[in-house]
């Protein structure tokens, strides 16, 4: 039953693989729609002139549907030497993005990850800043100090070289042919040694390793908890909720980049200035009247899984019976936020204050249903 309105900014430009942007309908990342490119890996150095480094690995990317579906296998071997004793060690991993989920196999733990790609939804807000996400990329690329220095030729295709601390990338539809990386004493180079582009790929090419799969959840993790394994014949409907919501928040964010701006403007305010006390003010309260459809559906939303909860609670007499409940209500009223942990002791006195928290939501439905704007919808206890 709580609300939570959350944006945060991410942008990827240079780092030593490939660069992950979204576009306007979380789809097209790139202009190619599939790919697979293998790479070469090859590096050496001194870190901080205490430990000699040399790594040798092999990459490989395969791109489908824009973007959309993209994984990353990496299988690499670093030396170190240190006082003559020298240590080895092997790291192999896969990244897979599908849309707004990311998988990351761990073959050391034998198992995978399961987590939210939020970068996705910013989508729309980056192209209607600049007109399109690839743009916007490489405006922010240039204000960081990234320079295109020339273009060079790779495999036959040609591609334009960006420079950005100690990041060397020779890219091609948006997808780096070679990436030069030479920070700290270390230089590691990875070089394309077949690419190719626009061609046929299927499900299989994306298959993972048949490892159990957990729920990334930051919260758990702080508490010292283990994470939940995931049923992995629901993986499909997750990963399709969990892409119908992250549409639906870049939607929301695009709304409201456009609703911030017209709050300023309503407010007085003009770009590059900070506001007056009385500004600030008012660009709260045309924030508030402004969000004030969304926040009023997004509470409502709630309504039919909390009145399934308080019959199903209502008869629950065992800890193993309240848990039930909450399974069930993930099954018939899932949603990408909801908390999938069970409880851990089922009493009277938590049965009743449980119960009526739920009730006193339920008791409050009328009252925001009524509400016209956000000053009513606060008197029945959302929005503050």
């Amino acid at each position: 039953m709580k609300l939570t309105l959350k944006a945060a900014l991410l942008i990827a430009l240079f780092t030593s693989s490939t660069i992950v942007m979204a576009n306007d309908d979380l789809a097209k990342r790139y202009p190619v729609k599939s790919a697979k490119v293998s790479y070469e890996i090859k590096g050496s150095g001194s870190g901080l002139g205490l430990v000699d480094i040399n790594i040798l690995g092999k990459k490989t990317l395969l791109m489908d549907n824009y973007g959309i579906n993209e994984l990353t296998e990496e299988n690499k071997i670093e030396e170190l030497t240190q006082s003559g004793t020298t240590t080895t060690n092997k790291h192999h991993t896969i990244t897979y993005l599908n849309g707004a989920v990311i998988y990351q196999v761990d073959f050391d733990k034998k198992r995978i990850t399961r987590s939210k790609n939020d970068s996705l939804v910013l989508g729309k807000a980056m192209s209607a800043e600049k007109g399109s996400v690839a743009a916007f990329g490489k405006d922010m690329l240039v204000k960081m100090g990234g320079k295109q220095t020339g273009s060079d030729d790779i495999l036959g295709y040609t591609c334009d070289i960006w420079e950005l601390m100690g990041v060397k990338q020779c890219m091609y539809n948006d997808i780096p042919l070679r990436v030069v990386t030479d920070i700290m004493g270390m230089k590691i180079v990875e070089q394309a040694t077949s690419a190719e582009f626009d061609i046929k790929l299927t499900d299989k090419d994306f298959s993972l390793p048949d490892y159990p799969v957990f729920q990334v959840d930051m919260q758990r993790l702080m508490d010292g908890k283990a994470l939940v394994k995931l049923d992995k014949s629901k993986l499909e409907a997750m990963d399709r909720l969990t892409n119908l919501e992250a549409a639906k928040e870049s939607d929301q964010l695009l709304g409201l980049a456009e609703k911030m701006a017209d709050a300023a403007k309503k407010a007085g305010m003009k770009s590059g200035q900070l506001p007056t006390e009385a500004q600030g003010e008012a660009m709260v309260n045309n924030m508030k009247q402004a969000m004030f459809p969304m926040v009023k559906q997004q509470i409502l939303k709630e309504e039919a899984g909390a009145r399934f909860m308080a019959k199903c609670l209502d008869k629950a007499d065992s800890l193993k019976d309240a848990n039930q409940c909450n399974q069930e209500a993930l099954e018939k009223y899932p949603s990408e936020d909801d908390d999938t942990d069970d409880l851990e002791e089922w009493n009277p006195i938590i049965k009743k204050d449980i119960l009526g928290e739920i009730n006193n939501f339920l008791t409050s439905i009328d009252c925001i249903k009524a509400a016209k704007d956000m000053s009513e919808l606060e008197q029945c206890g959302f929005g503050e």
